[in-house]
This record gives structure tokens, sequence and C-alpha cells, in this order.
């Protein structure tokens, strides 16, 4: 399993697998810029919300909308900073196939082509997405 990493490693530099990482990053970032649209959305209105439950209007009122708008943003980017990794992952989890099929052209084109079987964790989640006709 090492060997097996230290090869997929290796193969950084080829373009096939570098194309690969940068529609996974592509695809977190796009997934990213969604949740910091929404967040920022949700945040002007409940700094908008809470001066207006508070009944304050002029500099106090765009005092609070402002913390309550600066708090906000510090919060997305910690969560940002926390979660980007994990992000990564799962979209490069997308791209998993196409990667291993990279890797496996390079280093193992001697071995027989396997059967496509379909994958217990993905037939798992398919019938939420209402996407296991393809699987069954």
């Amino acid at each position: 399993m090492i060997q097996g990493l230290l090869k997929a490693v290796g193969q950084l530099g080829d373009p096939e697998l570098r194309k690969i990482v940068w529609r996974a990053l592509a695809l977190a970032i796009l997934v990213f810029a969604v949740l910091w649209g929404l967040s920022w959305w949700l945040l002007d209105w409940a700094g908008g919300g809470l001066v207006a439950w508070l009944g304050t209007e002029g500099f106090w009122g765009g005092l609070i909308e402002g913390l309550v708008e600066l708090g906000g943003l510090a919060a997305v980017l910690i969560a940002s900073f926390l979660l980007f990794p994990a992000a990564m992952g799962m979209t490069q989890g997308v791209f998993l196939e196409d990667a291993a099929g990279v890797v496996e052209g390079r280093h193992f084109r001697d071995l027989p082509e396997a059967a496509r079987a379909a994958d217990p964790g993905r037939r798992a989640g398919c019938p939420v997405a209402g996407a296991d006709d393809d699987l069954s």
C-alpha cells in the first residue's frame, strides 16, 4: 500500500494527474464561494434584522450591524480554514476513479482489466441522490 502511495505521489508531475487535482481544487473553491455568498447574505439579513428588532437607528444601529457582520466574517473565515482540507478531500473523491486510472495506466499496465463492481459505499449513497439506476 505504501508503494502504491509513493507511486501516486511520484506521479504528481504527470499532466493528466495534475489536471484531475486542479479540477478537484476548482470544485472545492466553487463550493466555498457558494457557501461564502450564502453566509454573506445570511449575515447581512441577520444584522439588519437585529437592528430592526432592537429598534436602533443611526450610529448605534450601524455599529451593531457592523459588529454582527465582522464577527460573522471572522467565524466564516475560521470555519473555511478548518474545513478546506475536508472539502478538498471530498471533491477529490469525485475524481478518484480518474486518478486511479492514470496511475494504473503508468505503473500497472501488465495487470488484466478488473471487472467493474459497484462500490458498496457508493451504492448506499446513491438512493438518497436518486442515481442508483445505473448500479442495479
